[in-house]
């Protein structure tokens, strides 16, 4: 199904970076206005610009859609999986005159 430098490879990622960069754009794009209005803003145009990135590759590159999809998941898993495992690795990291977490 998937082996590296086929087809198929392609279409796995170009279904993670129809994820990637709308996530970069709303990355880029939250540091630039901190308001809770443009912040809703922003992810409506991120969750869009994900719709058309799909909708382009899928009208002129016809993917396979297990292929292309699993490069989505894959993409929104890594996401998830390194929000957590960044908070893990900051949860008890000393700073200079300051507590661990969990203690007083």
């Amino acid at each position: 199904m998937m082996l590296w430098g086929s087809p198929s490879s392609v279409f796995f990622v170009l279904g993670g970076v129809t994820i990637l960069l709308p996530n970069a754009f709303f990355a880029w794009a939250s540091t630039r206005r901190r308001s809770g209005g443009w912040l809703l803003v922003q992810g409506v145009v991120k969750f869009l610009l994900s719709v058309v990135l799909m909708a382009i590759v899928f009208r002129y590159l016809n993917p396979d859609p297990l292929v292309f999809f699993v490069g989505v998941i894959v993409a929104l898993l890594a996401h998830a999986i390194g929000g957590f495992w960044l908070q893990s690795q900051t949860r008890y990291q000393v700073t200079p005159g300051r507590a661990k977490s969990g203690e007083q």
